[in-house]
């Protein structure tokens, strides 16, 4: 029987109001292959509390300028993966945030990230690489 390790992380669906419009933040990851299409999101620290966590990886990745504002929790999403040979079962909780119109971003080259943009709400639905993050971006307009 494999042994699985659970692991949770945190992370944020970044939007923006722009005009009459609702825009979204999504950072392109440089990986073998192919690029993906991603939100941020990380590892919990010890002690730290799953918001937090969220708002330290949206400011760690995106490099946003002033930090935005938590609005509300939006779910959580589970995948599995191998590394090193283990499964690993990771659920990333996910919440929103709003940001300024003219905040600044720098996106986090040494993690792979080289590219931050803001695309409408359904556009960067369809835009993620990853199916199971498809319902967490469309889940905000509950929110707005």
């Amino acid at each position: 029987m494999a042994r699985v390790r659970e692991k949770t992380s945190a992370g944020g669906v970044v939007f923006r109001r722009e005009g009459d419009g609702i825009h979204i933040l999504l950072l392109r990851k440089k990986r073998e292959g192919a690029d993906t299409w991603e939100l941020p999101k990380g590892g919990v620290k010890e002690g730290e509390e799953l918001g937090e966590a969220a708002l330290r990886e949206v400011c760690e990745e995106t490099g946003i300028a002033p930090a935005p504002v938590l609005v509300a929790p939006l779910g959580s999403s589970i995948h599995t993966f191998r590394r090193k040979g283990m499964l690993v079962a990771k659920t990333t909780h996910y919440f929103l945030f709003e940001s300024v119109e003219d905040a600044t971003l720098l996106p986090r080259r040494e993690e792979g990230f080289v590219e931050a943009r803001w695309l409408p709400v359904e556009e960067a639905a369809r835009t993620v690489s990853y199916d199971n993050l498809r319902p967490i971006i469309r889940s905000c307009m509950e929110h707005i």
